[in-house]
């Protein structure tokens, strides 16, 4: 997983590394269609139409679904929350695996 072998990891560390950099995608994916199917449910005030067609692009549309809802989907969640959702997940991702190739190599 990103450089590192699950089976002949140098050290507990790299391996806990290397499965959190794997797993770390789906996680947050994960998160982001959760949030964003509450953050619908509970809007009342929005017409269904609105809200239907938001869910089906955040259920149909992996990954890119999600983050548009957050970004143009004019969610009451603050934008510093949706920004620290979206764009700060996927900076400490990409922080970590880098970390894991580095230490796998």
């Amino acid at each position: 997983m990103l450089g590192i072998s699950i089976f002949a990891a140098p050290t507990w560390w790299s391996l806990l590394l290397a499965t959190y950099a794997y797993l770390l995608p789906l996680i947050l994916y994960v998160a982001w269609v959760s949030i964003a199917v509450w953050d619908l449910v509970r809007q009342d005030e929005t017409p269904n139409m609105r809200r239907i067609g938001w869910m089906a692009l955040v259920l149909l549309v992996p990954l890119l679904g999600p983050i548009l809802y957050f970004i143009i989907g004019r969610s009451p969640i603050p934008r510093s929350l949706r920004t620290m959702l979206v764009a700060g997940s996927l900076g400490i991702y990409i922080a970590i695996a880098v970390l894991a190739i580095v230490i796998g190599s």
